[in-house]
């Protein structure tokens, strides 16, 4: 055999001619005459016995992705032109992040309305196929399925009840009697099955077809339905309609995971929720506490991030138990701003929502700057504070305050002082959640301990708004350029490759690839070139650069919005017209063939002069943004802070090549240099087997360097925090403080030089630190990390900033 299967390369067979055309019999060695006697049969009926009249004129089928790189995975799905994919993972010798980098690749080429499925052929244990399904479920924006994850029907079993993706049983079904088992065990949602010939039990033929699909019912578990997604899940996946929404037996409650409330990640809590919440013995606290989490957990949390207090209590101990259960990832930290950061990354990188717990009084406030960035960028955070009983607010109790209402702007409070309460909680999956949690004495759970309360099958969420777009129409013509801001999407590259128009791409907009991203846009939109501009289509959030936000708010420019599923973002700008995701190009004027054409040319020019200044340079900063994004492999993460690593590594960063995208995030929704190497590790956490990269300054590396005091027990993902170290605040150098006038003020006010000693505070903290002192040693450094957190550390000058700023512009002049 060409191709292996199954692990096996050589098989025997044998083919019958008859008068309906050909049968082939080739049962598996193992099989004994029994088991082997129905393929005789499914052979015979086949040559000899005419095929019954046709139903249908076609039959649907999908495009296998075999085990390749994510570019060939692009490619194929492309060429395929089917709209359902098959996507073979748990390949030996490949990593998990191999698997995530090429379901990327694939749902980048299938669109959002296609289907992925993927094919682990048993290739995982239950625990390693619990994690590596919930991660290609996100990477995918929804899996219709996964195929045999596990070898045997019992470890389907355990995966399947551990998950919300319907699991499709391959190998496990080679004999007539397998499909029973699969059903008595619950094993699976689908089952393939090959020619097993014809069902002597119920009279009728068996599937003749290999890979024919079989829904199957485990007792009464209803149909699988999809929990909703920040992103939207594949076409076909959602609950059929009219199927009951109930749990899995004995696993983790489905209640709520379907379609929920308003803008919630199925959280809306009916009157009819039925879960166990109480035990014997319990106190007020602890059940409160319990119930909490029942509904975190209802909610798709599969995270959560605590600081030690002795209000919280309750609450930690039922995380501590929610974990020991398997169904919570906990996380904890000693400070709150980074707790809440750690909690934001996680939110990013999972598109799940993520609890930071605390204790009552400052501990709460320390959550605030993260609720403001997850306000303005869409971040699922859910900032879960413990208070002291309403009575004894405004007595001057102690570590007790107003905390109703604390993130006031950002995100509403519900304040729960008993389990009734919870009834009014939603969880959104694109905003900040505040649950103020009344926790009276006393704080410790029971001697007999507790476990997680089991969701009852009468629950009855609400159904969640139909989220169906109408395709909108934006005319061809004008001389257009598309603005792809923070999370942006692969939607914004879809749409500038469709037109032929310029793509002018933030790092972090997700978009940045293909032939029509134009890496210096930000020079070029101060040429001639830029004045040209008739009309900009802009997606996400665009904050990086002044040229983009001089271009958008000019009078003589037409402004279309594409706002993102499921919610309008307001811009800071004049907009013409908003339109759905959902767009359709109108040919209704003349078009100009060599506006795409000329932005390439200017763009290669600039490009090249560009790269010529920066080698010039040796190691500065612009070198150490353009060798970070260069080591970035497909599936890689990177995580950029604010001020100029991102502004440089808009600059010089290179557009990857379609379906090789690597996942660059940012803290753009406020753009604040706070919490940035939590925000990093959390969006580590969240892709196990993948290299994470950090690209921060110096004081923005200080500002949360106690994001780098980890307990023993916590784990520390693959990240390397790289840090341009020039000693103070060069962003300001290049603007208007930065001119000669304010020159005797500046370095006290805006340089801050700080002298820390980066090598010793990291010794402090116990991570490996190295200084590179040349882009060689820095190329080898990213080459090959050492695994776990480290900091790699480049001293570059900062007295020629705003020279170096002058020198680049002037490449266009």
């Amino acid at each position: 055999m060409r191709t292996r299967f199954r692990g096996i390369t050589v098989r025997e067979g044998l083919l019958l001619e008859g008068p309906a055309g050909w049968g082939e019999f080739s049962p598996f060695l193992d099989y004994d005459a029994p088991v082997a006697a129905p393929w005789l049969l499914a052979a015979r009926e086949a040559a000899y016995e005419p095929w019954p009249e046709a139903v249908r004129d076609t039959v649907p089928v999908n495009v296998t992705v075999p085990a390749t790189g994510p570019g060939r995975a692009h490619r194929i799905v492309t060429d395929g032109g089917c709209r359902t994919a098959k996507v073979k993972v748990a390949e030996p010798g490949q990593s998990l992040g191999d698997d995530l980098a090429r379901v990327e690749a694939v749902r980048d080429a299938l669109g959002p309305g296609g289907r992925v499925r993927v094919d682990a052929n048993g290739g995982w244990d239950v625990e390693a196929a619990v994690e590596a399904v919930r991660a290609l479920d996100r990477a995918a924006g929804g899996l219709e399925y996964v195929e045999q994850p596990c070898a045997s029907v019992e470890d389907l079993a355990a995966v399947r009840r551990a998950v919300d993706v319907p699991v499709a049983a391959d190998e496990s079904i080679r004999r007539a009697e397998d499909p029973y088992r699969v059903r008595d065990l619950g094993a699976a949602d689908v089952a393939r099955a090959g020619e097993l010939g014809r069902d002597r039990r119920r009279r009728r033929p068996g599937r003749r077809a290999a890979g024919a699909a079989l829904r199957l019912r485990a007792g009464h578990r209803p149909a699988p339905h999809r929990r909703p997604r920040r992103r939207p899940p594949a076409a076909g996946a959602r609950r059929p309609a009219g199927a009951p929404p109930g749990p899995r037996p004995g696993g983790a409650g489905a209640a709520g995971r379907g379609p929920g409330a308003t803008r919630g990640l199925g959280a809306a809590a009916g009157r009819g929720r039925g879960a166990r919440v109480s035990a014997p013995g319990a106190s007020d606290a602890t059940q409160l506490a319990r119930a909490v989490l029942t509904r975190l957990l209802d909610a798709g949390v599969e995270h959560l991030v605590l600081c030690p207090g002795s209000r919280s209590a309750p609450l930690a101990f039922a995380a501590y138990d929610a974990e020991r259960a398997g169904r919570l990832r906990l996380h904890t930290r000693v400070d709150e701003r980074t707790a809440a950061f750690l909690a934001l990354g996680l939110a990013k990188g999972s598109h799940r929502p993520v609890p930071v717990l605390c204790t009552s009084g400052t501990a709460a406030a320390s959550f605030h700057p993260a609720v403001l960035e997850a306000a303005h960028a869409g971040v699922p955070l859910v900032a879960l504070t413990a208070d002291r009983p309403a009575s004894l607010r405004g007595t001057g109790a102690n570590q007790t305050t107003e905390q109703v209402g604390l993130y006031a702007g950002a995100a509403a409070t519900l304040d729960v002082a008993a389990v009734a309460d919870l009834d009014a909680l939603v969880v959104h999956e694109d905003a900040p959640t505040h649950l103020n949690v009344q926790l009276a004495e006393p704080l410790v759970p029971d001697a007999l301990g507790w476990s997680p309360p089991t969701p009852s099958p009468t629950l009855d969420p609400r159904e969640r708004p139909d989220r169906a777009e109408k395709e909108e129409e934006i005319a061809l013509g004008p001389r257009t350029v598309v603005v792809a801001g923070d999370d942006a999407g692969p939607a914004a590259r879809r749409l500038a490759e469709r037109a032929g128009w310029p793509l002018l791409a933030e790092p972090s907009s997700g978009s940045r690839t293909g032939e029509n991203a134009i890496r210096t846009y930000r020079l070029l939109l101060g040429t001639e070139l830029g004045e040209q501009v008739q009309r900009v289509v802009v997606l996400g959030h665009p904050t990086l650069s002044r040229p983009v936000t001089r271009l958008l708010a000019r009078d003589d420019v037409e402004v279309v919005s594409v706002r993102a599923r499921g919610r309008w973002p307001r811009r800071p700008h004049p907009v013409a017209r908003e339109v759905g995701p959902e767009v359709r190009l109108v040919p209704t004027g003349p078009d100009d063939p060599a506006w795409l054409a000329q932005w390439r040319e200017r763009d290669a020019d600039v490009v090249r002069r560009l790269d010529a200044l920066v080698d010039e340079q040796g190691l500065g900063p612009h070198a150490v943004a353009r060798e970070v994004g260069l080591a970035l492999a497909p599936g890689d993460q990177l995580v950029v802070g604010a001020s100029n690593p991102v502004r440089d590594l808009d600059l010089v960063g290179p557009a990857h090549p379609v379906g090789e995208r690597r996942k660059v995030l940012a803290n753009r929704g406020l753009a604040g240099i706070d919490g940035t190497i939590s925000t990093a590790i959390g969006v580590a956490l969240t892709r196990p087997g993948a290299q994470t990269y950090a690209l921060l300054g110096d004081v923005t590396f200080l500002h949360d360097a106690g994001a780098l005091v980890l307990g023993p027990d916590e784990p520390r993902p693959d990240l390397a925090v790289v840090v341009v170290n020039d000693d103070g605040g060069s962003i300001f150098a290049g603007l208007e403080q930065g001119a000669a006038d304010y020159a005797p003020a500046f370095e006290r006010l805006f340089g801050t030089p700080h002298g820390t000693d980066l090598a010793a505070l990291c010794a402090a903290t116990r991570t490996p630190h190295w200084r590179v002192e040349s882009l060689p040693e820095l190329r080898q450094a990213l080459a090959s990390p050492n695994g776990g957190v480290e900091v790699v550390e480049a001293r570059v000058g900062r007295a020629d900033r705003r020279e170096l700023d002058a020198r680049v512009r002037a490449l266009v002049e």
